[in-house]
This record gives C-alpha cells, structure tokens and sequence, in this order.
C-alpha cells in the first residue's frame, strides 16, 4: 500500500474515533438534559406545592380570625346569659364549732336525708367563708353571721335534683339533727344558682309576695312562680317575664 494510503486510513480510523467520542458525549448530554428536565419538572412540583400551601395557609389564617370573633361573642354571651349550675347545690348554717372536714360534713348531711350514697358522686366542695362569732359578742353564736356554707358539685343535675326533693321532703332540718352538738338553728339546702339567676329569683319573691302569689321556686338553674295550687305554673326568665306576676 501506498503512504498516501496509509494516511488516509489513519484519517478514517482518528474519524470514526472522533465519531464514537462524539456520539458518547452525546448521550451523556442527553442524560445530562433528561435529568435537568426531570429536576426542573420537580421544581415547578414544589412552586406548585408551595403557593397551594400558601393559599391554603391563608385560608387557615382567615378561618382561625373567624374562630376567634366567635369564641369572642360566645364569651359576651355567656357573660351576660345566666349559667345552669344546677349540678351544684349549696349547704348553709354549719356553725364554726363543727370541726369535721367538708367531705365529712356534706356526708352526714345527706346520710340525713336518706342518700348517703350519693357522697361518692362529689365531685368539688367549696367552702364559703364567712365571718365568725367574736369572742367579744358571744351571742352572735347562734346567728347566720356565725355559720359557713359550703357549694357542693355533682357529676349530674339529677343527682343534686334528687338531693333538694330529699330535703324538701325531709322539711326543716335542724343543726341537731345532724351534728352531735346542742346549738340552735337550721341547715339549708337549696340548688345554687348563678349570680344573675339569684338575684332575679329575689326579685321574682319579691313582687309575687307583694301581688300575692303563693308560691316561686327554682329547679335545674330555671325560676317557677304559681298564683295558688292548681294554677299553671309560669317561667321567669328575664325581668320582663315578672310582668306576668299581675
């Protein structure tokens, strides 16, 4: 073979050597390109991701601000709306010479009236305290300034219902009766009520007295007034309802 036949086919063969080099690059470059495509698919992914989650933050954002302005007015309105306590009732006239604890006290008092059993349903008791005797003025022993009360919580209404019908039932129930001591005056038991409740129980005995109605009465945290037996009994609810005692 000539020489100048040798060079051409050491041209050919760099050729076809530049060829495969090429076509490799090639294909990397192409795995390189599907990768980046791949990657950049992935980043729209989370943009998308991220702004859905933006919107969706705001939507929270907005639905927590509407939260609050109704836990705001639901508070406003159960500042002014009386509460049912009637799971809990209150115990009054217990002379500071009774030295028991509060448990021990509530216990006798219902043993009296015939549930003792009922002690186990307690959930809290409270004492109210209030003012004692003077050694100075020993005569204030036997007055209501010279006794404490105590607010008893239930797990139910039903269970403090049945304690007032018990006392009611029962009728007066001396200090005697439940304490081994020899001091005058009586235990009350009623339900407890809320402030506003109380207060608009007074004036509801108020006015039936003074236009003669014969009984008012609370049950379950609601005030009943009846004219005379065998009258339907009515329900106060506000003070405007007292313009039906006519």
């Amino acid at each position: 073979m000539s020489r100048s036949g040798r060079t051409l086919d050491s041209i050919a063969a760099l050729l076809n050597k530049n060829v495969d080099t090429l076509h490799a690059f090639i294909n990397c470059q192409n795995t390189f390109n599907s990768n980046m495509t791949s990657k950049l698919n992935a980043i729209e992914n989370i943009v998308k991701t991220v702004s859905d989650q933006g919107d969706r933050l705001a939507q929270l954002e907005a639905s927590n601000v509407l939260l609050n302005r109704e836990i705001d007015s639901l508070r406003d309105s159960l500042t002014n709306t009386p509460v049912n306590s009637s799971a809990q009732i209150t115990i009054a006239g217990i002379p500071f010479t009774v030295t028991d604890n509060p448990l021990e006290v509530v216990t006798k008092v219902l043993t009296v009236l015939g549930v003792p059993e009922l002690a186990s349903d307690i959930l809290d008791i409270r004492l109210i305290t209030r003012r004692a005797p003077s050694s100075q003025n020993p005569e204030r022993v036997n007055t209501s300034e010279a006794s404490k009360s105590f607010i008893v919580f239930f797990k139910s209404s039903q269970i403090s219902s049945h304690i007032i019908r018990k006392k009611r039932s029962h009728g007066v129930l001396a200090v005697s009766d439940v304490f081994a001591c020899d001091k005058r005056g009586n235990i009350f038991v009623n339900e407890f009520l809320h402030p506003n409740t109380y207060n608009l129980l007074r004036k509801t005995e108020k006015i039936a007295s003074d236009r003669n109605w014969k009984y008012v009465w609370s049950r379950e945290g609601q005030i009943y007034a009846r004219k005379q037996d065998g009258s339907q009994p009515i329900r106060i609810t506000s003070e405007a309802d007292l313009d039906k005692l006519g």
